[in-house]
């Protein structure tokens, strides 16, 4: 069973969301501490993808004056790179939903790449990991 004091979990939650990750002399975190990391990111991620299908969903209710429950599934439907699903009337609703599929397609990348960014950097820390007291009989 992972035991977590809230102390920790301050700590880990400050030094992420400033990105302030552990040096490479520092130990790694451990497993507990790394997986809280990965679920902080996980929810920025989230946080971020939110906020930009709120902002479809908006810019559908204003520009085509669809419900709301079509402008989220237009929103959704566009930001999975599915395609609009109500015919588009409105030119400036049209102009909209082309710079929304383009500006989608690369979120989706910031989005993955805001996801992966504690276990790349785990990865980069264990491979570049050195000790503080090095063994002298290694050379370098």
């Amino acid at each position: 069973m992972l035991e977590i004091n809230i102390n920790s979990w301050r700590s880990v939650l400050k030094r992420s969301l400033t990105f302030d990750f552990e040096a490479i002399n520092d130990p790694h975190l451990t497993i507990g501490k790394f997986l809280i990391r990965c679920v902080i990111f996980f929810l920025i991620a989230l946080s971020v993808l939110a906020f930009f299908i709120f902002i479809g969903t908006l810019s559908y209710i204003f520009t085509e004056n669809l419900s709301c429950e079509d402008s989220i599934h237009m929103a959704c439907m566009i930001m999975a790179g599915n395609g609009p699903i109500v015919e588009l009337t409105n030119p400036t609703a049209k102009v909209f939903s082309s710079i929304y599929a383009v500006f989608s397609s690369v979120l989706i990348l910031v989005i993955a790449g805001i996801t992966f960014i504690p276990i790349g950097h785990r990865i980069h820390h264990r491979v570049h990991y050195q000790r503080k007291s090095p063994n002298p009989t290694d050379r370098n």
